[in-house]
């Protein structure tokens, strides 16, 4: 049994057709904040819950009505020793027909006793898959998660334990050293925008950022701790789609580097930007996507996905 890979299954009376459809929208299942295409052989989308687990998935075989594999490119849990356990697994939903029902089948191929996350996981899974997935299928409403949504019992304790009210955090861990996350972080217009004015390396500089006539805004380096620490206090800004267009002048913005077992972890904070601000919910997605993806890929792979320069 050690060795077992996770595995569900459960029957319904609809078509496999309807089922295909429901595993491949996981935005009403798993996660509301879910980014990508989710039902296209090739894409990637991106999954994260709070800063408590974000990973990366591609799907690589689509047979449709008969079969649906994930596979994790990369993972990072806040709750586990080994934060990437996750990474290099795969997830196949296979479906048949079993007399007049249909069997839908989940497997995590390496989700197995011996990781730390075990119970977690597979409690989480029992959950989405079990629960979620099915009332999707059956009902038409699924139970997916989402920002202040926890579904599971572990989910809760650790956003609990983990979240901090005040302000928005968001992190990653990187397989490099912190000289090279520090000096990445700085090249702000390879990962956040290429719309920007002015210097973002040296204590004291100032940049603006532009992001059309929806968010401008100007940071002051005002802390840089060489491979450590950095920080930007925000001077102005202008959000045209909230009533405090100012939401975010006078809050801070902080990048903690620190090395983690030969690797680097960086924890991304908006001091002042939590869910009391009436942009929160617009911003944090954008931060994730920023910091999850952008830079984390501007480091790792060298290319980030910037706002792309106005022509």
């Amino acid at each position: 049994m050690e060795n077992s890979d996770l595995v569900l299954s459960f029957y319904s009376d609809l078509n496999a057709d309807v089922v295909f459809n429901a595993v491949n929208n996981p935005r009403l299942w798993w996660s509301e904040e879910i980014a990508g295409i989710t039902d296209e052989t090739g894409s990637i989308f991106d999954y994260h819950y709070l800063d408590l687990h974000i990973c990366q998935i591609q799907i690589t075989e689509m047979i449709p009505n008969k079969k649906v594999v994930w596979y994790i490119i990369k993972n990072y849990f806040k709750f586990t020793q080994d934060s990437s356990e996750w990474t290099g697994t795969s997830i196949t939903f296979d479906i048949s027909k079993e007399g007049d029902q249909t069997k839908l089948t989940f497997t995590h191929h390496g989700l197995t006793p011996a990781y730390e996350c075990y119970d977690i996981c597979s409690d989480a899974w029992t959950t989405y898959f079990n629960k979620s997935l099915y009332n999707l299928i059956t009902t038409g409403v699924g139970q997916p998660n989402g920002k202040d949504k926890p579904q599971t019992d572990n989910e809760k304790k650790l956003a609990a334990e983990k979240v901090d009210v005040n302000n928005y955090s968001e992190s990653i861990i990187v397989n490099v050293s912190p000289r090279t996350a520090y000096e990445a972080i700085q090249q702000v217009e390879k990962w956040w925008t290429e719309n920007l004015d002015g210097k973002t390396i040296g204590l004291g500089d100032e940049f603006t950022v532009y992001f059309g006539d929806v968010h401008v805004s100007t940071q002051k380096v005002i802390s840089s701790e060489p491979y450590t620490k950095i920080v930007w206090l925000v001077t102005k800004s202008k959000l045209n789609f909230v009533k405090n267009q100012s939401e975010w002048t006078d809050t801070q913005i902080v990048f903690d580097i620190i090395p983690q077992n030969g690797k680097t972890e960086i924890i991304f904070t908006q001091m002042g930007l939590n869910a009391d601000v009436e942009c929160y919910g617009a911003c944090s997605n954008a931060w994730s996507q920023y910091i999850s993806g952008s830079l984390y890929n501007f480091i790792v792979e060298g290319v980030g996905s910037p706002e792309k320069k106005d022509n």
